[in-house]
């Protein structure tokens, strides 16, 4: 494999298909962690630690910069589900600078229901930010034009996937 450097520094934030630019500080993303399963036995050198088949709640938080009226009343409402999705772009360097050929597009779908809303106070001359945390009921993401996901997960569903396959298999 050659040698590719890259990073992701921006990422546009769409709820139903709108562009919220300039309404978000941050979007953290779920964490995809496992329980875990700990076998120790007599006769064992060491406790072996292994992943098991349900993943941990997807949750994740962010920060809006505004009191939004028309995303914050949203934001309060923990009995609906809302399609959040990010467009990250992810810009790859060689020794000429951005190699826009190789550069690429990855967008992650979160279907969430808020958990917690709070922010920090007010006060003057300071910048409202408005904190929520979440819990994500689906969790995709993928470059656009692929026809498999590269992860997708749907705990509604009962599906857990990485580039199409079942992460776990079916006896």
């Amino acid at each position: 494999m050659s040698v590719k450097i890259g990073q992701c520094t921006n990422a546009d934030v769409y709820l139903n298909g709108d562009n919220l630019v300039g309404r978000f500080k941050d979007f953290q993303l779920p964490d995809l962690e496992y329980k875990e399963v700990t076998h120790e036995t007599l006769g064992q050198i060491a406790v072996l630690s292994m992943p098991g088949r349900p993943l941990q709640a997807l949750k994740g938080k962010g920060t809006i910069d505004f009191l939004d009226r028309d995303l914050y009343p949203q934001l309060l409402n923990p009995t609906v589900t809302l399609p959040f999705a990010l467009h990250s772009y992810v810009d790859v360097f060689n020794t000429g600078g951005v190699d826009v050929a190789n550069s690429y597009r990855i967008v992650t779908n979160v279907t969430m229901s808020i958990r917690k809303v709070g922010g920090k106070p007010f006060k003057l001359g300071d910048a409202f930010e408005g904190e929520f945390e979440y819990v994500a009921q689906r969790f995709t993401q993928g470059v656009p034009g692929a026809k498999t996901p590269i992860v997708e997960v749907d705990v509604i569903n009962q599906v857990h996937r990485i580039l199409g396959q079942d992460v776990w298999p079916k006896f």
